[in-house]
């Protein structure tokens, strides 16, 4: 059987950045950066034994979680007539890899997703936006996660989350 165990010691350090920038009346641009830094000062984890590596896992990084990740974003607006702006934006989004479990032997990979989006606004509190999300197709899982047979408690499998789909779609907001 699997026996569960506390990791021990972990040393977190980390430092995110945030900045926006309205480069002119019509264009704003905003970033942000994060570096996470998980060490595993002292640990053991039993249950990576039978991936066929050391129970021993000092030094290594925390699972699910990655290193760095960020992202930037442009919008411009304008005017179309006297009763109706437009707008059109786009952002970038990067999200390290993420290691499934603390012996760090599989990760999940570095995404990077575009998203964009373009409408307008009108002055009877009503808006009409196109938007489409991962407009790029990065097939990056979101997460991977050791399964576990919850009779035996035993790690059977991996959990692979499926990676965000292309999408596109049409919202339309009134405000009252």
């Amino acid at each position: 059987g699997t026996v569960l165990t506390n990791l021990g010691k972990t040393n977190l350090k980390g430092v995110e950045f945030e900045t926006s920038f309205q480069v002119t009346d019509e264009f704003n641009v905003s970033a942000a950066y994060s570096l996470n830094d998980t060490n595993i000062s002292v640990g053991e984890d039993l249950s990576v034994v039978a991936l066929g590596t050391s129970s021993d896992v000092t030094g290594n990084r925390l699972a699910q979680t990655p290193r760095t990740q960020g992202f930037i974003n442009g919008t411009y607006t304008s005017a179309l007539n006297s009763s109706v702006d437009w707008y059109a934006g786009a952002d970038l989004m990067y999200i390290g890899g993420k290691y499934v479990t603390r012996a760090n032997l599989l990760s999940t990979g570095a995404q990077y997703l575009l998203n964009a989006r373009i409408g307008v606004e009108l002055e009877n509190n009503m808006s009409i936006e196109l938007w489409g999300k991962n407009i790029t197709g990065d097939e990056t899982p979101d997460q991977a996660q050791k399964a576990f047979d919850y009779q035996t408690f035993q790690s059977v499998a991996l959990n692979i989350a499926l990676p965000r789909k292309t999408t596109y779609g049409l919202r339309v907001n009134y405000n009252f």
